[in-house]
């Protein structure tokens, strides 16, 4: 039994820290501790505490109590060359420096493109040497269609002219006669200028032309317009008077089939088809 006696506490003669009346071994530095004064001789005899040798003193924040006690020794360290550690960002002043050419700036970005130039309302024929020029006879033959579509409204005015002869007793020496003849005369020009005007202008060629298949165009292929095909209408009267038809001749004489007055006003007859 334990003597009634003794002390309630007493300090480690090592490190200095109080420890109980009953410990054998200082909890903070595992140093021995003195036999408590008072003990029971026959506990002493039946009770021999071995004698650890002295050790240095130890810092008590150095002792690290195991958790786990026994049971660590089966668990196989992993080595330290496998474990992982956890990528930091690095800082700004530790990163390297860039190469040269990240630091040039940017080439700037290309110029726009042009916008695209809008299309003229009209669209030019194809130039002429795609088609070919119209030849001589095949014009020939697009004039006597002509011819045939004239007859209708010339041979209208004729038949006007005679009723009012024969209705009004005009005899062909009578002064109106004379007047009824030079007004029929005048209605037939003014039916062959506004035919060839008007379809050469709006259609680019007549009745005979289109059943053929020709265009009447300008030099460079694009169409002629009012104004110029009542300039050549005209001019082709006007040579044709003077030398009775015979300046057709120069279309079939020319490289090109142009007529003198193709080459007068610019333009040329072409297939289109």
């Amino acid at each position: 039994m334990k003597q009634q006696g003794r002390k309630a506490g007493r300090e480690c003669p090592h490190c200095g820290e109080a420890v109980g009346a009953d410990a054998i071994i200082c909890p903070h530095c595992v140093g021995p501790l003195p036999k408590p004064e008072g003990q029971d001789d026959a506990g002493d005899a039946t009770t021999e505490v071995p004698q650890a040798p002295e050790a240095e003193p130890v810092a008590p924040s150095a002792i690290i109590p195991s958790e786990f006690g026994d049971e660590d020794e089966d668990v196989e360290e992993e080595p330290e060359d496998e474990a992982t550690e956890p990528s930091l960002p690095i800082p700004a002043s530790e990163e390297p420096a860039a190469d040269a050419d990240h630091l040039k700036p940017a080439p700037p970005p290309p110029p726009p493109s042009a916008p695209p130039t809008a299309q003229p309302a009209y669209q030019p024929v194809a130039p002429p040497q795609q088609f070919g020029n119209a030849p001589f006879w095949p014009r020939v033959a697009a004039m006597i269609i002509d011819g045939l579509v004239l007859m209708v409204p010339i041979g209208l005015l004729i038949g006007v002219q005679f009723v009012l002869e024969e209705a009004g007793g005009i005899s062909e020496e009578d002064p109106l006669a004379v007047g009824l003849t030079l007004l029929s005369q005048l209605l037939m020009v003014l039916v062959q200028v506004g035919y060839h005007t008007i379809m050469n202008g709006a259609y680019g060629a007549t009745l005979g032309k289109m059943a053929l298949g020709m265009r009447v165009v300008r030099a460079d292929g694009t169409p002629i317009g009012y104004g110029l095909a009542l300039g050549r209408i005209l001019l082709q009267m006007v040579l044709g008077n003077c030398t009775c038809s015979l300046f057709y001749i120069s279309v079939a004489t020319n490289d090109e089939y142009r007529g003198w007055h193709d080459q007068i006003v610019g333009t040329r007859v072409i297939y289109v088809r």
